[in-house]
């Protein structure tokens, strides 16, 4: 939010002649210029995926077992092939699905609290940004009287009035 800050200071201070002559730009032109694919959300966005994945993963069943074995006893080979596999009888399974599913969701929410707190940082900065830019109307407006005022107060001074 300070680097918000400054750099919108920056901007005022680097040149105030051009930054008279610009429009006024509603809230809304502002903040539509935020999109989804800001940097401050990478970390939710990638908190979400992992989430979805997690999900994914928690639905699958375990893979089954295929086990091979070969015996010589006295001139004579047998082969084996077992396959083996369990299911999910104890539980487990509907468990790892409902915290995976909650995680999911809450790496949702904290993914919409994330753009919530972007926007409103930006909502602040355009407000600072606002306020200074109403500011500078008003004293473009009343400079020139402000100038004749100096100048009758020297001419004053100057005759020891």
């Amino acid at each position: 939010m300070l680097r918000l800050r400054c750099t919108l200071l920056v901007s005022l201070l680097a040149s105030p002649a051009s930054f008279a002559r610009a429009e006024a730009m509603t809230e809304l032109q502002y903040l539509l210029q935020l999109d989804n694919a800001h940097p401050a959300l990478a970390e939710a966005d990638a908190r979400v995926q992992l989430g979805d994945s997690e999900q994914s993963r928690s639905r699958s069943f375990f893979n089954p077992r295929l086990d091979y074995s070969r015996e010589e006893l006295e001139g004579s080979v047998q082969s084996y092939l077992s396959l083996a596999w369990r299911p999910p009888l104890d539980g487990r399974r509907g468990a790892r699905m409902a915290a995976s599913a909650a995680g999911l969701e809450a790496a949702v929410a904290d993914r919409q609290w994330a753009w919530m707190v972007l926007r409103a940082e930006h909502r602040e900065a355009y407000h600072d940004w606002a306020l200074s830019f109403a500011r500078l109307q008003v004293v473009e407006r009343h400079l020139g009287h402000v100038q004749r005022l100096a100048e009758v107060i020297h001419a004053r001074a100057r005759t020891g009035a």
